[in-house]
Parts: structure tokens; C-alpha cells; sequence
């Protein structure tokens, strides 16, 4: 079974913090390579210095140095690469920039051609805290920064080398009262990103543990 790429940033300076974003890659191979999990961190930190005018004024996001790979099937690690931490990348907002809560997010919906138990398989990033920069005078976001952040995820999901994917996990069966049973009923799978979008409607801290 194919294995996929998980990194996992941390952004911090602000109250709440740190938040944990989790980007899935696959690479060319069956296994991805070490040099692909460097590629991968390389892209992901990329695409956060694109989008660095849309954080929260102080907000940073620190890279680690590695790279887990899990099971498609499963999710279960499966081995770890380490890899040269890329910098911080550093919000360049101004002060002010900053008048909005810490508890907003710009919402990034990722689309698969996947289709999983008759439906779509779709995931999501939470890119924030979010900057005042990005809202209108109606307190959505706008279609500036909207294409701003779609614009900055353009190396994830290109053609070549190391690509953004969403994993669903396994589907186990639910008993009378709702809970999961050891009844396996779908594999985990995953889906290459083929379509990325920001959500007019910001997000909040709340809607991110849902």
C-alpha cells in the first residue's frame, strides 16, 4: 500500500497559541524518498511565505526537522526523515493590521477528484490568526486576499515532484449508540489536491476543533 508525507508546522505569538497545521504530500514513488520530504518541507514553507501578509500581526510559523510517513491503509507511522528545518517565516503585517481577534481564520477548503463511500473526499487548512488585511468593511474576507491565498498554495499542488494531498481515515462500522466498532468498513484512503479555495466566510478557533 502507498504511503504519504505528514508535516506539521507550528504558528505561535499570539494568545491560544501555538497552532498546528497538517499538510499531507505524496511523491512519485510508492514510498517517498528522503530527498522528497525535504521537497515537501521546502513547498510547504513556501507556500506560508506567500501567504505571510495575511497572518496576524507577530504571528510566526517554525518548521521542524522531520518529516513522518504513515500508512495509506492505516495511518499508522511507518518510518521518519529527517530534513533541514527550513527559517521562520514571519508575518509582515503592521500594527495596524491587527485589530481583529486572534480567533480568525481564513478557511482553505482542498478538493480531491476522490470519490469515497458516494462522497467527495475533501479537507481543509485554518490559516490564521488572520490580519485585519484580509476583511472587508463587511467583515468577510475579500476576493484580493482570497486570491492571495489560493495563489500562495500554487507549489503544493502543481504536476511535478511532491503534491498536496487530503487523507480520509479508515471507516469503521458504528454501533447502536453511535460509537465505532473494530468493524472495518473503508480503508483509509487519499486524494491528490486537484482544486484549492478560501472561504468568503472566516473561520474561527471554535470551528477548528470541530
Amino acid at each position: 500500500m502507498a504511503t504519504f508525507l505528514r508535516y506539521r508546522p507550528v504558528l505561535t505569538g499570539f494568545v491560544g497559541a501555538p497552532g498546528i497545521n497538517t499538510w499531507h504530500g505524496q511523491g512519485e514513488t510508492l514510498i517517498p524518498t528522503s530527498i522528497e520530504a525535504q521537497e515537501w518541507v521546502d513547498q510547504v514553507r513556501a507556500a506560508y511565505f506567500a501567504a505571510k501578509a495575511y497572518l496576524a500581526p507577530g504571528v510566526s510559523v517554525v518548521f521542524g526537522g522531520e518529516v513522518t510517513l504513515h500508512d495509506e491503509a492505516t495511518g499508522e507511522l511507518t518510518g521518519v526523515e529527517g530534513v533541514t528545518a527550513p527559517a521562520t517565516v514571519v508575518s509582515t503585517s503592521t500594527a495596524a493590521e491587527g485589530q481583529n481577534p486572534r480567533a480568525s481564520q481564513s478557511v482553505v477548503q482542498l478538493g480531491t477528484d476522490v470519490i469515497r463511500n458516494g462522497r467527495r473526499l475533501k479537507g481543509r487548512h485554518f490559516l490564521g490568526p488572520a490580519s485585519a488585511f484580509c476583511f472587508g468593511s463587511d467583515g468577510l474576507l475579500t476576493t484580493s486576499a482570497r486570491n492571495g491565498i489560493v495563489s500562495a498554495y500554487g507549489g503544493v499542488h502543481d504536476i511535478a515532484g511532491v503534491n498536496l494531498v487530503v487523507w480520509g481515515p479508515p471507516i469503521y462500522a458504528k454501533d447502536a449508540f453511535g460509537n465505532p466498532t473494530d468493524t472495518l468498513l473503508a480503508p483509509g484512503k487519499k486524494g491528490l489536491v486537484t482544486s484549492v479555495s478560501v472561504s468568503v466566510t472566516p473561520g474561527t478557533l471554535r470551528s477548528r476543533k470541530g
